[in-house]
């Protein structure tokens, strides 16, 4: 049998990582898992261990609470000659565009089917640049919508929870204005190819393009 592919998985939930390690688990796989874990400075260590080597590594955008962000996880590899494929929920976002820009060799969504994953970390452990559509839209995004003050405004609280007659009241306007916004806010994403139909997939738009951090706005 030709020597195998060796592979890592970091990913901030450790049942997602396993689960993903699993589609490359087997004797017979063409693939083996070196590392699995939730920690990028457990990963740089073991890297950085004399005769380590891996082909590739299977990248979350969103690595939570005490990791460096997806974009210096990427630089620190390439300065290690180790490739990232990102393998990430998030379709859009300045983290996941910053992570692309950086090095990483593609990306993969978590909604994939598993022949499209393997075939993406085949070619990145084999030095190829994944140039897939999906890919280049991430790339070339402009970022958020141009929102005004008062759209914003009505964004955070909606999408973060309030109904519209709630979002009125708080902002001290009518119901109608604020069914006006959101009527502006959906064309504003649709103008960027990003149909935002429910206050669910508004929300995760607002998340990717980080607009809900203000905790002044959002409460």
């Amino acid at each position: 049998m030709a020597q195998r592919r060796r592979i890592a998985i970091l990913d901030d939930h450790d049942l997602v990582a396993a689960g993903i390690g699993a589609l490359f688990a087997g004797d017979d796989s063409e693939f083996e898992v070196v590392f699995s874990g939730h920690s990028a400075a457990a990963l740089i260590s073991f890297l950085a261990t004399p005769d380590v080597a891996v082909d590739c590594v299977l990248l979350d955008v969103d690595l939570g609470a005490g990791n460096p962000a997806a974009r210096d996880v990427v630089l620190t590899l390439a300065a290690m000659h180790t490739p990232a494929l990102l393998v990430s929920a998030l379709t859009h976002g300045r983290a996941l565009r910053e992570a692309l820009a950086a090095g990483a060799a593609g990306y993969v969504g978590k909604t994939a089917d598993p022949t499209t994953l393997t075939a993406a970390v085949r070619a990145v452990c084999d030095g190829e640049m994944l140039l897939d559509p999906l890919t280049a839209q991430v790339l070339v995004e402009v970022g958020a919508p141009d929102l005004s003050q008062q759209e914003l405004a009505v964004l955070r609280l909606y999408a973060t929870g309030l109904p519209q007659k709630s979002v009125a009241r708080r902002l001290n306007v009518s119901n109608n204005t604020v069914g006006e916004y959101l009527k502006r806010i959906r064309r504003k994403y649709a103008a960027q190819g990003r149909e935002v139909h429910t206050k669910q997939e508004l929300y995760r738009a607002a998340v990717d393009d980080e607009l809900l951090s203000d905790p002044e706005e959002s409460r």
